[in-house]
């Protein structure tokens, strides 16, 4: 959910998905790119899968359920994003 460029030190960080409101967006590009900005996270052991389920919300937009592993604690999160 960060903005491109949200944050002045890193500013490659951040997928830009709030400046998609309102443009036209398929299931595929959302969800390549919540798996691409998943694959740059430090935090996120990349030799564990990453399940990422988008769901259609009724209003032309998507909730997103995204699980994964902790690289620290070794232990499966779930982020929700409604």
């Amino acid at each position: 959910m960060t903005p491109q460029f949200g944050y002045l030190w890193q500013p490659d960080y951040g997928a830009g998905l709030p400046e998609r409101v309102g443009s036209i967006t398929t299931q595929e590009d959302l969800y390549a790119i919540v798996r691409a900005q998943c694959a740059l996270e430090d935090g996120i052991d990349q030799t564990q899968p990453v399940t990422v389920t988008l769901n259609e919300n009724g209003n032309g937009g998507y909730s997103c359920l995204i699980a994964y592993t902790d690289a620290q604690t070794n232990s499966v999160q779930a982020l929700a994003l409604t």
